[in-house]
């Protein structure tokens, strides 16, 4: 469990870096997923 949430960090991570470089703010649906990953 703790593996796929470590592994699903990193993929949110890389993510949101890539849509950081491309976009001058992340995205609310990122945020979303992000709440829902800390809970």
């Amino acid at each position: 469990m703790s593996d796929a949430l470590a592994r699903l960090r990193v993929a949110l991570a890389a993510r949101e870096a890539a849509g950081l470089r491309r976009f001058p703010r992340p995205r609310p649906a990122a945020e979303d997923v992000l709440d829902l990953a800390g809970n």
